[in-house]
């Protein structure tokens, strides 16, 4: 049943019916009447009734604002000693409203109110101490604060006890007792406690890793307006980790993250509307999305938006503008996209041609652990284009690239312009990268098979215990062997190369060193066009035209030419033109 007062209520106090009419609880919010009930009750001598008319005037809520009568109530109180008054007036002081800005008088005022008893107090001093504002830098008496605060019941002080714990030095690092601060800051209703508590759980430090708690606690931390916490419970159900599979319950709790200020949640849903996942696919909408990632701040939302612009999707088609959005990225640590923009510089595309340009970038991502942009470098330095030619530090180049897997890097160290050719070593770091399951590997090493530069067993019988090791690095030491080449591009073509489906098709349709097998052979032609490989396209086509390996059906044949063609295959439209249709 709802409360009602009347002002005649003298028993209930002029300071609470004050705050009902202030909060509209049980009478019409009437902001104005607070203010007049509050004063009623500090000229009555009530502290309590000067601390909130203090506040009043601080806010300007049912009087005019005006910090300075507020700082004057609050110095009353405070030197009657009142604790909430003089962590309100240290919090003027703090803040330099009513009078001039004292970060020293300020934490005076926060020990007194910590003193007399009043938690904020407390806690507000702590962040003082740890910031070395108005007193000395000392963490480990904000700790002491902090957990005082806490006992105290200011919730977010037990957050702050528990990130202390969570990072140590002040205090012993020891996550399970910052889990337990931070069980008692969500317990509280502190949505970060819950959210660094999620955190703890979804990881299993400081407790047993629980993904079911931990998105209870993201939950948790969401509903409290925590916009992490959204972000981290829309990952979870994208996942299914700990809930069931939702991608349009991501994509709301996404959308909820993105409004409270989190980019990487408008940089999730952005994907979420790219992809069509949970959401109808709207490539504007993305667009969109991607922008305010970016403008937030999310290096990796400018460099999709870039890409938007660049394909034209979901926006008008400007190579400059996605040269632009590209440079931002890399200006906010996204090596990925300095190395797209120098690609861009060295081609010109959407800016002027500067090799010397592309080069820096390269660098900027080479440095930055972006190994293709190391073999790019490499490249440029064994050419001349854009830095002095130096072929020692383009081999250093190519192989730091290789180390790393990016098999340019291999090839051009090992077979690469002014580099000794060593078809054992490419052949070597190849198998290692295809037996790291790196689909490229096997795909070079196929390539390699089957020109002849993999050296042969009874090659490397003869060179054993010899010195000869020009003779091993030489072509003349190598044989071709298509078995081996088709084994890899298989391996290749497993992995998602659709050029290794196409150069295992191939092998099989002309029976090189095996059976000739037209079906296999055209399977593997529609893996290879599947893949978007045109070749794959063309060759699947003319079996369709021939009734080679598979049923004769001219008017498929012809759609797959169409569609090899479109994909810019010169020989497909040839056929188009030349080929019987009847």
């Amino acid at each position: 049943r709802k409360r009602v007062f009347s002002a005649c209520q003298a028993d209930f106090g002029k300071v609470g019916l004050g705050e009902a009419y202030r909060q509209g609880d049980g009478v019409p919010r009437d902001a104005a009447r607070a203010a007049e009930l509050y004063r009623q009750a500090c000229h009555g001598g009530d502290a309590a009734g000067c601390n909130r008319l203090g506040m009043m005037y601080a806010l300007g809520e049912g009087v005019p604002r005006d910090p300075i009568r507020a700082a004057e109530l609050y110095e009353r109180v405070c030197g009657g000693g009142y604790a909430v008054g003089c962590h309100n007036l240290g919090f003027l002081y703090s803040t330099g409203e009513g009078v001039e800005e004292d970060q020293g008088r300020a934490a005076e005022l926060y020990g007194r109110a910590c003193e007399g008893g009043y938690a904020l107090g407390c806690s507000n001093l702590g962040l003082l101490y740890f910031n070395g504002e108005g007193v000395k830098e000392d963490h480990a008496r904000a700790a002491e604060l902090f957990e005082r605060a806490c006992d105290g019941g200011h919730a977010e002080a037990c957050m702050y006890s528990g990130s202390m714990y969570s990072a140590g030095g002040a205090v012993p690092q020891d996550l399970a007792r910052a889990a337990e601060f931070y069980e008692r800051a969500c317990e509280s209703g502190y949505a970060g406690g819950c959210y660094n508590l999620g955190f703890l759980y979804s990881n299993g430090k400081g407790v047993k890793e629980d993904k079911v708690r931990a998105a209870e606690l993201y939950g948790r931390a969401c509903e409290g307006g925590n916009a992490d916490g959204c972000y981290n419970f829309g990952v979870m159900h994208y996942a299914g980790e700990g809930v069931p599979q939702d991608r349009a319950w991501a994509a709301e709790l996404y959308r909820r993250a993105c409004e409270g200020g989190d980019t990487g949640g408008c940089y999730n849903l952005a994907n979420l509307y790219y992809e069509g996942e949970g959401v109808e696919e709207d490539k504007s909408r993305a667009a969109e999305l991607y922008g305010r990632a970016c403008e937030g701040g999310d290096p990796w939302g400018c460099d999709n938006l870039a890409n938007l612009y660049y394909e034209g999707e979901g926006v008008r088609q400007d190579l400059a503008r996605a040269a632009e959005l590209v440079e931002r990225a890399c200006d906010g640590g996204d090596f990925g996209a300095c190395h797209i923009l120098g690609h861009r510089y060295y081609e010109g595309e959407g800016v002027t041609e500067d090799y010397g340009r592309a080069a820096e970038l390269y660098e900027i991502a080479c440095e930055g652990g972006n190994a293709e942009a190391c073999s790019d470098l490499g490249v440029s330095y064994s050419k001349g284009m854009g830095v002095a030619r130096d072929l020692t530090r383009a081999r250093k180049l190519h192989k730091r690239a290789c180390d790393s897997g990016i098999a340019p890097g291999c090839y051009n160290l090992y077979e690469g312009e002014g580099v000794p050719e060593d078809f054992t070593r490419a052949a070597e770091v190849y198998e290692h990268r295809c037996e790291s399951n790196d689909a490229t590997g096997c795909y070079n090493l196929g390539y390699m098979h089957s020109e002849g530069q993999v050296a042969g067993p009874d090659a490397l019988d003869f060179l054993r215990g010899r010195s000869n090791l020009a003779f091993l690095q030489s072509r003349a030491a190598a044989r071709r062997d298509s078995v081996r080449a088709a084994e890899f591009y298989q391996r290749a073509c497993d992995g998602g190369i659709a050029s290794g489906c196409y150069q295992f098709a191939l092998l099989h349709y002309a029976g090189d060193g095996m059976p000739r097998d037209q079906a296999l052979a055209t399977e593997s032609f529609r893996r290879a066009c599947d893949g978007d490989y045109m070749s794959g396209c063309a060759a699947l086509a003319m079996s369709y035209y021939s009734g080679d390996g598979i049923a004769q059906d001219r008017s498929v044949a012809q759609e797959l030419f169409q569609r090899a063609c479109e994909g810019g295959h010169q020989n497909a439209c040839e056929r188009l033109e030349t080929l019987d249709w009847r």
